[in-house]
């Protein structure tokens, strides 16, 4: 009877596998880290090994080489969560088209990726488990969307603020320390956004130099900077470059919304707390810490006439 050894942290899902496997005829064992691993191989021959690539105390990858080093010719299959962008785009897909069949009609969407932290025995969290967060516009309810989406576990509301489109945008361009190699992804419907270009607010920001308006407003009234999507639509490469070159020579710098002036010593230091405030307060918030050199800084703004 072929043997099979499982390298997995998730007792759950190990559970599960060697349950299925068992009942295919095959004999498991299971382990649930590498110093676990290399005690059984030393002490029990095995066919085959499926291991998880993250584990508490190493990973697949250093179980492999532990093998080929020590000569014990066993195929190893690596096995590991940590999720890829097909994963999210197949149920997308996959969702859009039972909603279709279910309702005779399609849903717009506006999906980015992330990929969760946390301890695989924390409820509702699991380490590199691929995460959606985003807009959907219907009028079904919220319990609908959640039976027609059907995977893994669904958070849901009945509506939209300046504050829910604040949390799920941040995944954008939100820097993650845990996973430095993970770029997140947006999936959005097609046209999404392309009727904001013939309202009155599309107009209000139409290019007039020095006047030109870089903003528009949230029904809150809240100022929000025009993302790249409609900037590019609604000003050419020259335009946008000129309203760059403006903001330089003005002398003048934004953080976080908060305008500076530059142009005296009392606004350079100004804009220095600013810049090492928002810093502070990025890190304070869980996001990672950033090298920054101040005098590097200020050395290559004097080198570009900046």
């Amino acid at each position: 009877m072929p043997s099979i050894l499982i390298l997995e942290d998730d007792i759950t899902f190990s559970l599960m596998l060697k349950t299925w496997l068992g009942r295919k005829g095959f004999e498991v064992s299971s382990v649930s880290s590498v110093s676990d691993a290399r005690s059984r191989i030393e002490d029990a021959s095995f066919d085959l090994i499926l291991s998880d690539l993250r584990l508490p105390d190493g990973d697949g990858i250093d179980l492999l080489k532990w093998i080929k080093e020590n000569n014990f010719v066993i195929p190893l299959i690596m096995m590991t969560s940590y999720a890829e962008i097909q994963t999210a785009v197949q149920a997308i897909k996959l969702f859009g088209k039972r909603w279709i069949k279910k309702y005779k009609e399609s849903i717009k969407h506006w999906l980015v990726t992330e990929l969760g932290h946390g301890k695989r025995a924390e409820f509702h969290k699991s380490t590199e488990r691929l995460h959606l967060h985003g807009f959907l516009w219907t009028k079904k309810s919220a319990a609908e969307i959640e039976e027609t989406w059907g995977y893994g576990w669904v958070d849901t509301g009945e509506y939209v603020n300046d504050k829910s489109v604040g949390y799920c945008v941040k995944y954008v361009s939100k820097v993650d320390a845990a996973h430095p190699g993970f770029t997140s992804k947006v999936f959005a419907s097609k046209g999404l956004g392309k009727g904001w270009l013939n309202r009155y607010d599309a107009r209000l920001n139409k290019f007039q130099g020095e006047n030109t308006r870089e903003y528009y407003r949230a029904p809150s009234g809240q100022k929000l900077a025009l993302p790249t999507y409609f900037r590019n639509k609604l000003w050419t490469d020259e335009e946008r470059e000129q309203l760059w070159l403006q903001k330089l020579d003005k002398q003048t710098r934004y953080v976080r919304g908060e305008k500076i002036d530059i142009s005296t010593m009392e606004g350079e230091r100004e804009y220095d707390q600013a810049l090492k405030y928002r810093q502070d307060e990025n890190v304070a918030l869980g996001y990672p810490a950033e090298p920054w050199n101040l005098k590097k800084y200020k050395k290559s703004r004097k080198k570009f006439g900046l």
